[in-house]
């Protein structure tokens, strides 16, 4: 499940940057580093921390209320809960940001058309 998830940001990443590094371990758990940060935007290390904790939130269902984990009900969780951040945050950010912004939610409502 996690595998799955994480790939799906892999390829949202490829999508918006393709001369992105590809994710390993030390992106998912400490993040990126400086010189990676001139080529990726910030917005997919929120998307890498939203991702861990909605994994860490179907393991937990798992766990107390015996719901089996889905990848697919995971990624709409991260779709959904992206979307609404980033609409939130569209009137507080710079001309640059906002095309981003505008990018990623187009990209977001698409893959939840496929």
């Amino acid at each position: 499940m996690a595998q799955n998830v994480l790939a799906w940001v892999q390829s949202l990443l490829v999508l918006a940057v393709p001369s992105a590094p590809s994710l390993c371990l030390r992106h998912v758990l400490f993040g990126f580093d400086s010189a990676e940060f001139t080529v990726i935007p910030l917005v997919f290390s929120y998307l890498i921390n939203l991702a861990k904790h909605r994994i860490w939130l179907a393991r937990n269902d798992f766990r107390l209320r015996n719901q089996l984990p889905s990848a697919v009900d995971v990624i709409a969780a991260v779709r959904s809960q992206a979307c609404f951040i980033l609409k939130l945050w569209f009137p507080k950010c710079g001309v640059l940001l906002v095309s981003l912004l505008q990018f990623l939610v187009t990209m977001f409502s698409l893959i939840a058309n496929l």
